[in-house]
């Protein structure tokens, strides 16, 4: 079985791949081997007769703990079992892959995965329970922990009171806007049920996650992060990014290939709230000369972040 960085390279090296079929119409197959060395795993490609070296750089701890990695691979396990497709699960952050034994949210995610087309991105959702608080007669303000502390500013003069929300059960919320707008509207409706000051109510929820159909993986692979590192910490984005940045630059001069890609591979709730064009843009452009290529790969998403570089075989 492959090690959980190998795998963050097998699917970097499938979404890349894909794009330069679809975006530069060439043909691309994937080099059976993975190599790693001081923890940066490079994928040989052949892009159209051309040979291409593809970096992937994990701007988390692919390793994670030792909890978390022996039910990712039960979960793994699990999802072949159930004959799931290949594909990918994106774990949000702060997310926790538990124990499974009833099979309740592999069996969610093989649903998911089982109505997608090939390459398809989409969603599976899993019940949770929110917890809301009266705490104040005055004003109208909540105050959310946990996925809906973005959000905070929409149950403004629409609660009646001081209210806390307890939303960290919520690690991602849904792609479409008007679902988290029902949710929103679902805990002022209860929260406004709420007379006594103390008084507190659970509340019905889900947590989204991301599930993408990725023919050229060789079986369900679970991206996840410790639940109890910040994997989109800005810091800690910044750090593993030029660390590995610095070590393309110096292995990359030795392979003789035609095309250098770079591919980072983020765990954020979105697309949207990731910090790494930021991170690079704030770097020496000399180490753009590196690489043709580089792309962030998030949340079931490919974003080009630089290249491809004027005279690369793909410009």
């Amino acid at each position: 079985m492959a090690s959980p960085l190998e795998q963050v390279a097998q699917s970097g090296a499938a979404l890349m791949a894909r794009w330069m079929r679809e975006e530069h119409d060439r043909p691309v197959s994937i080099g059976t081997s993975v190599s790693i060395e001081e923890g940066l795993p490079i994928v040989e490609l052949d892009v159209g007769g051309q040979s291409a070296a593809l970096a992937v750089i994990p701007l988390y701890d692919a390793n994670a703990d030792p909890a978390t990695l022996r039910y990712k691979a039960q979960w793994e396990e699990r999802l072949a079992a159930f004959g799931v497709e290949p594909c990918i699960v994106w774990t949000p952050p702060l997310a926790e892959v538990g124990d499974d034994a009833g099979d309740h949210l592999t069996g969610r995610i093989a649903e998911a995965v089982g109505a997608l087309e090939p390459w398809q991105r989409g969603e599976v959702a899993f019940p949770v329970k929110l917890g809301v608080r009266r705490v104040g007669d005055e004003g109208s303000y909540l105050n959310a922990i946990g996925g809906l502390q973005p959000h905070w500013a929409r149950f403004t003069n629409q609660v009646l009171g001081q209210y806390r929300l307890d939303a960290a059960a919520i690690h991602r919320l849904p792609d479409d806007p008007e679902a988290t707008t029902q949710m929103i509207d679902l805990i002022v409706l209860v929260a406004n049920g709420l007379r006594t000051v103390g008084q507190t109510a659970e509340i019905d929820a889900e947590d989204t996650w991301v599930v993408q159909r990725v023919p050229d993986l060789p079986g369900p692979m679970v991206l996840a992060a410790s639940p109890q590192e910040w994997p989109s910490d800005g810091r800690a984005v910044r750090r593993r990014l030029r660390r590995g940045v610095r070590q393309v630059q110096e292995r990359f001069p030795a392979l003789d290939v035609d095309l250098r890609l770079v591919a980072f591979v983020g765990i954020f709730s979105s697309l949207e709230e990731e910090n790494v064009a930021i991170a690079l843009k704030g770097m020496d452009p000399s180490v753009f000369g590196a690489f043709d290529v580089a792309c962030e790969l998030i949340d079931g998403r490919l974003r080009v972040l630089f290249g491809p570089a004027r005279g690369s075989i793909l410009a």
